[in-house]
């Protein structure tokens, strides 16, 4: 707000406030309007808010007013602003995406050079449901790569076929990131494209990725601008699009994945000492998936320490309990193991006794 702008001082009642008065400030509220964390409103919740504004005026005899009218005389400002505010939300949530699907291709599929990004197709991906568990699979299929160029010498290695499980307990599901992005681009043709916003106030067309392709330059900086937006310092060290397949690495290892056909598998890398392609199990497969599915959010992780520290109450190297058939109804005998020193009991009423053997 400056002294040189035609309106200086909010109306105090907008029921007698002017058409050109609400089409100015309600221009800039809805630029501004953030929920109370900050973060910006999705765009359809913008339209729900322009709408919830407009029907109270309405209703008190301002039938002149239409704020989501096409192409409207009295709110041409207001209609640009909320149209330039939902593109750029909606921009912003597409690029988001675009940087998650280009880091898990880096950390699942073992992505390193940028000609594997650039040349990257959508027929790559597959997303199905198993008939078996139930769950949908997210399958990558490679072609051409530095370890395996199709050519004399690599002609008995397989191509990488790589596959990631949901885990229909985590928010953050890879998954349904990936499933979302498929459903936003053409099903054939490059994979990595630059993001667009949603035309026109009226339209009921989806978000979508343009016919644009990202650029080679553009890709080579995207795992550092993640480090940045994430507000991570990265000073001396050397971040580049081939730690996401290091963090693979690492993860599977620290995981106990420690058979290098099962890591290979996932990363790509090539070993002489081991088969490189070796089939692995559905369970196998299932355990690798959720081991490099995102941590789970805050909220999500408490309930889960809660369920550990309740079967942490259990004493497991105890011997069975089992009760004598000969003894009344209120009476339970306990076989206890020669090891046994102390015994602690937990009645229903919650007062604990101790036994010393």
């Amino acid at each position: 707000m400056t002294r040189f702008e035609e309106f200086t001082y909010v109306p105090v009642d907008p029921e007698t406030a002017s058409i050109k008065e609400l089409n100015f400030w309600l221009s800039r509220f809805i630029m501004e309007t953030r929920r109370k964390d900050g973060s910006p409103y999705p765009p359809n919740t913008l339209l729900n808010i322009s709408a919830g504004i407009q029907r109270p005026l309405r209703e008190k005899k301002r039938s002149e007013i239409n704020l989501l009218q096409k192409n409207s005389v009295d709110f041409p400002t207001f209609q640009k602003s909320l149209d330039t505010r939902m593109k750029e939300v909606t921009a912003s949530g597409l690029e988001g995406l675009s940087y998650g699907v280009f880091y898990y291709n880096c950390k699942l599929f073992g992505f390193r050079g940028m000609d594997e990004h650039r040349d990257l197709d959508a027929t790559q991906f597959e997303v199905v449901t198993d008939s078996v568990q139930k769950k949908k699979c997210l399958t990558f299929y490679g072609r051409v790569s530095k370890n395996n160029q199709g050519g004399f010498f690599h002609r008995k290695i397989e191509p990488k076929k790589v596959m990631q499980w949901e885990d229909k307990n985590n928010p953050r599901d890879i998954v349904s990131l990936f499933s979302t992005y498929l459903s936003l681009i053409p099903k054939a043709g490059p994979f990595c494209r630059s993001p667009v916003g949603k035309l026109g106030l009226k339209t009921s067309g989806k978000p979508k990725f343009s016919a644009q392709v990202v650029g080679v330059n553009k890709l080579s900086t995207y795992i550092k601008t993640m480090f940045d937006l994430a507000g991570i310092d990265h000073t001396d060290r050397n971040i580049s699009n081939h730690s996401g397949k290091v963090t693979c690495v690492t993860t599977l290892y620290d995981k106990g994945f420690d058979n290098a056909a099962t890591v290979t598998s996932k990363s790509g890398h090539g070993s002489n000492a081991v088969e490189t392609y070796k089939r692995q199990s559905v369970e196998m497969n299932d355990r690798i998936s959720k081991s490099l599915q995102p941590p789970l959010p805050r909220s999500e992780v408490k309930v889960e320490e809660n369920k550990e520290n309740e079967q942490s109450c259990v004493n497991t190297n105890v011997a069975p309990i089992t009760e004598t058939h000969n003894s009344p109804d209120d009476e339970l005998v306990i076989h206890v193991p020669k090891s046994v020193k102390h015994i602690k009991i937990v009645p229903n009423n919650g007062k604990v006794m101790s036994l010393e053997l």
